[in-house]
């Protein structure tokens, strides 16, 4: 009598637990993965938003130092305040009368600075959109300016365009602020600082 060949219950039982053992560590590690992927195409990204904003301040030198507004007008300086890490928890946007004088007396960590969103660097022409007519069933130009050209955050696709860029003037130069803290509070429309989802 010939053996049969093939594999036993208990043969085919010890590999499905194998293979669902290896499921079980390596799917949460390669979601993990992803994650901390997206997360750092993130933040390489708000380091060239950042660098495309300084190349416009530097351009816009006299605008950054007076704190003046060149595309909504208006003068104002911003007060940076950190945690005990030295991590930026909030950045107040103050109105003031007029420009740059050196009789004003500023607050520690308090300089003259103006604010744009990421849809006006796009403006000015010193940032670009991720996707362009992306919304093609929008009828209403607020529809359009919202949803059809649209800068986006990789690690989960909202829409960033009103997220906030600071410009401020430090120790005689220029630098940027992304305002992450303001962009990472999500809405389901669009709202100024805030991300906002998409349109299905």
């Amino acid at each position: 009598m010939k053996k049969k060949n093939g594999f036993t219950l208990i043969e085919l039982l010890s590999c499905i637990i194998i293979i669902a053992l290896i499921a079980v560590i390596a799917v949460p590690s390669a979601l993990n993965l992803n994650k901390k992927v997206k997360g750092k195409s993130y933040e390489s990204k708000i380091n060239i938003m950042e660098e495309n904003a300084i190349t416009y301040g530097q351009t816009n030198l006299k605008n950054v130092r007076n704190g003046l507004n060149p595309i909504r007008g208006g003068y104002f300086t911003c007060k940076f305040n950190y945690d005990s890490k030295g991590n930026v928890t909030k950045v107040e946007l103050r109105p003031q009368a007029d420009g740059f004088n050196e009789l004003k007396a500023l607050e520690n960590n308090e300089f003259w600075c103006f604010r744009l969103t990421l849809e006006e660097l796009v403006e000015v022409n010193n940032l670009n959109w991720d996707e362009t007519n992306r919304c093609q069933s929008c009828t209403l130009d607020s529809e359009k300016s919202n949803y059809n050209n649209v800068i986006l955050d990789p690690s989960n696709n909202y829409i960033i365009n009103k997220c906030y860029m600071y410009l401020y003037y430090k120790n005689k130069r220029v630098y940027s602020y992304f305002d992450v803290n303001t962009c990472n509070i999500k809405s389901d429309t669009p709202q100024d600082g805030q991300e906002y989802r998409p349109r299905n």
